[in-house]
């Protein structure tokens, strides 16, 4: 009798531990972003999170604050108005993978220098 309480008891916890633990709202709570530049077939990377703002980013503050109107995805954020670029073919290719808010970011486009590319992405893909 003792041991069938005590396996109750322990199969109640793991019930009411359960749900501290794998939240759904934990799982959806902030952005999180794998960075990466190819220029010349040298790739570069950064990461970015948001909510709270870091990762190895120079400016994540101002990278998130422009993904956010665009809900994270950098293909969506409007691009820089009155801005003359050199015709310089210099391609540089643009992707970002990751989650923003509990929802997938896949993110991939070459730009055919990178004054295009700020145009499009501002501080994203500053770095």
């Amino acid at each position: 009798m003792k041991i069938v309480r005590i396996v109750a008891l322990a199969l109640t916890a793991a019930l009411f531990s359960a749900p501290l633990t794998a939240s759904p709202a934990a799982a959806s709570a902030g952005a999180n972003y794998q960075l990466t530049l190819v220029r010349n077939g040298i790739p570069k990377t950064a990461t970015l999170t948001c909510a709270p703002d870091g990762g190895t980013h120079p400016n994540p503050a101002a990278a998130c604050a422009r993904l956010a109107p665009a809900l994270g995805n950098p293909a969506s954020i409007q691009p820089k108005q009155g801005v003359m670029c050199i015709a310089l073919y210099d391609p540089v290719t643009a992707t970002a993978t990751g989650v923003w808010f509990g929802r997938p970011i896949s993110y991939t486009r070459t730009f055919t220098n990178t004054c295009w590319l700020s145009v499009a992405t501002w501080e994203v893909f500053a770095f």
